[in-house]
């Protein structure tokens, strides 16, 4: 590897994880907002959605600057190629981060919606974690910690579908609060899906370690002359 690739590769994941950090603290703020009641931070939350969309084009335009000078190969190949990947995710999670904050701000100020937007708070934590999980194990190259995340995913599911059981009970009960339960639903879809992109990233962690492709039912890269092995 020349000294010139290694500079750029170098850059590229501090960009990376820079921008991993303005995601999480966006979900951060959108926990804190609905545990707290905080209105202001949930439109920061929507303001600061441009800059996460300005840094993934940055991060773009620095991959393929990369590809194109240096034509890496083999595991610094791998490496590109899960940062085109990561820096899609972390984008997409910035815009459910927004998502949660537009709806939420329609439900946040009606009492009757207080126990589920802290059921979304909890379970916007758990997602935190996994998000925060995720990037430490790309950091490292951590194969089993991104596992470890994987098999978060589920607990995600669990604590959304609790969260939509509770707000169908409540638009039964009470036809005036449907409105409000619906914004509240598309709050802890897009809070699932943040949790799916933070899987995501789990699997190209494990696709950067070991070559093992793991998305789309778990099959992994074959090299000539092998079979297609299960995970």
């Amino acid at each position: 590897m020349t000294v010139h690739l290694q500079r750029d590769l170098d850059k590229m994941k501090k960009d990376l994880l820079t921008m991993g950090g303005m995601v999480e603290e966006a979900i951060r703020k959108v926990m804190t907002g609905l545990i707290e009641r905080r209105q202001d931070l949930l439109e920061e939350v929507i303001a600061e959605d441009k800059r996460i969309d300005e840094w993934e084009n940055a991060i773009d335009e620095e991959i393929i600057h990369l590809l194109a000078l240096h034509q890496p190969v083999a595991d610094d190949l791998r490496l590109v190629l899960m940062a085109m990947q990561v820096n899609n995710e972390m984008e997409r999670m910035g815009d459910h981060a927004r998502n949660i904050a537009r709806m939420s701000r329609k439900f946040l100020s009606h009492p009757a919606m207080a126990p589920f937007y802290e059921g979304l708070a909890r379970a916007a934590e758990c997602v935190l974690e996994m998000v925060a999980e995720a990037l430490d194990s790309m950091v490292k190259r951590d194969a089993a910690l991104a596992r470890k995340v994987r098999r978060q995913d589920n607990r995600i599911d669990e604590l959304c579908d609790e969260t939509l059981d509770g707000l169908v009970a409540v638009m039964q009960q009470d036809s005036s609060l449907v409105p409000f339960s619906v914004q509240a639903v598309n709050a802890s879809r897009n809070l699932e899906r943040i949790a799916d992109l933070a899987t995501n990233i789990a699997k190209d962690v494990i696709f950067l370690v070991e070559g093992q492709i793991v998305r789309h039912g778990g099959r992994r890269a074959v090299t000539h002359g092998e079979q297609e092995i299960g995970e």
